[in-house]
């Protein structure tokens, strides 16, 4: 909270309050004239640099362009398209296969095995390489009622490879099963020696 000490005119002499009038009007001139000669210089000082870094740019003559146009339309019509898509999703398959071979199978379903209740069954288990680096397993399981497929969720979140169990879509089907489709986070345990 700030203090404001109240000063009262009528009470002062008024000789005192003119000059004391004068002393801020002269302030507030010197301070306006300071000011605008610190604009002045400011905007010398800018003009003088506008000058100076000007640069001319340079011009192309038509006939360059006509040549650059020219090569272009001979590339354009060399380029294959259609081969440059077929190489493109040839690296895509090969960037598959090469992430397919370094999901850990063996170790997946060895560890779904654990963790499969009595009454379930695995229909589906898709496992891939998460964007943000590591391993999502999604999974689709089956079983007469929901029971068992409670207990699979929660025998999922138990485990510890696997992390952030997340509960997709559960149908009831006409063949008398309810399939739930869950995702999950999987991390491999390392090895104990």
């Amino acid at each position: 909270m700030s203090s404001r000490i109240l000063v009262n005119l009528a009470t002062h002499p008024v000789e005192s309050v003119r000059a004391a009038r004068r002393v801020v009007g002269l302030a507030t001139v010197v301070l306006l004239a300071i000011t605008a000669a610190h604009a002045a210089m400011f905007a010398w000082v800018n003009w003088e640099s506008a000058d100076d870094s000007a640069v001319a740019a340079p011009t192309i003559a038509p006939e360059q362009i006509a040549d650059w146009r020219s090569e272009v339309d001979r590339l354009a019509e060399v380029a294959d398209i259609q081969r440059a898509r077929a190489a493109a999703a040839a690296v895509q398959v090969g960037n598959d296969l090469v992430g397919w071979r370094t999901i850990p199978w063996r170790s997946i379903l060895s560890d779904l095995e654990e963790v499969l209740p009595r009454r379930v069954r695995f229909e589906v288990v898709a496992p891939s390489l998460a964007p943000g680096g590591g391993i999502e397993v999604q999974m689709t399981a089956a079983a007469n009622d929901t029971g068992p497929l409670q207990d699979l969720m929660l025998a999922l979140e138990a485990h510890p490879a696997f992390d952030e169990v997340w509960p997709q879509r559960e149908d009831s089907g006409v063949d008398q099963f309810t399939r739930l489709t869950l995702r999950a986070r999987y991390v491999p345990q390392e090895p104990t020696p």
